[in-house]
């Protein structure tokens, strides 16, 4: 997912669903920043198809809840780390290393 794909089939330009590659658009359809990106222009964000659209906003929203609860958790810990400073420097070392660990799989 990520970048908006095309392809040229049977004489006819076509945008790709960016995460199962089904045809969302013929250029009977294009918009004027569709064609723009054909001529070097601007990069478009991606087309999803409604199928995985669908699974594009349920991502979204697991991500929201997913920041709701760890502000939750945050906010029953902070007291906890004033209090207990060894916590606290195992919860950042812990959190470092996960970070570096996404950054350098």
């Amino acid at each position: 997912m990520g970048k908006v794909l095309f392809n040229f089939n049977n004489g006819n330009m076509n945008i790709l669903c960016s995460n199962c590659s089904n045809v969302v658009k013929t250029a009977k359809d294009f918009t004027e920043s569709d064609w723009k990106i054909l001529e070097g222009g601007d990069n478009l964000n991606p087309y999803y198809c409604n199928d995985c659209q669908k699974d594009v906003v349920d991502l979204e929203l697991d991500s929201e809840s997913k920041k709701q609860n760890n502000l939750e958790i945050l906010t029953k810990i902070l007291p906890y780390m004033a209090e207990n400073p060894e916590f606290k420097e195992n919860l950042i070392n812990l959190a470092s290393k996960k970070m570096f660990n996404n950054l350098n799989p």
